[in-house]
């Protein structure tokens, strides 16, 4: 399998869905140390700016052990998110593609 080089031309108007590693550490629902946000955010900056038609992240908090826990609810990162974009972020707790 040959892995193609990331460029404008590969994400332009295309539906991206990409993992990323936010297991960040939470207090009442904030997130206390945000570099791994950070550290994401010239990747998702360069399909932006490249024309993806959309961008879905898939990551996870803590080690659930396959339940749901809603402390380690993704939705908690949505205001680290905006901040560093601008606009508003959706959340959503399951992903289908095509969405």
């Amino acid at each position: 399998m040959k892995i193609k080089k990331l460029t404008p031309e590969v994400v332009k108007d295309k539906i991206i869905l990409i993992r990323m590693d936010y297991n960040v550490p939470l207090k009442e629902g904030k997130v206390v140390e945000n570099t791994r946000i950070v550290e994401s955010v010239p990747m998702i900056q360069f399909l932006l700016e490249n024309g993806a038609k959309q961008i879905h992240v898939l990551t996870h908090l803590g080690r659930p052990k396959g339940q749901v826990v809603p402390e380690l609810s993704a939705k908690y990162l949505i205001p680290e998110l905006e901040k560093y974009f601008g606009e508003p972020v959706e959340f959503r707790p399951e992903y289908t593609a095509g969405e």
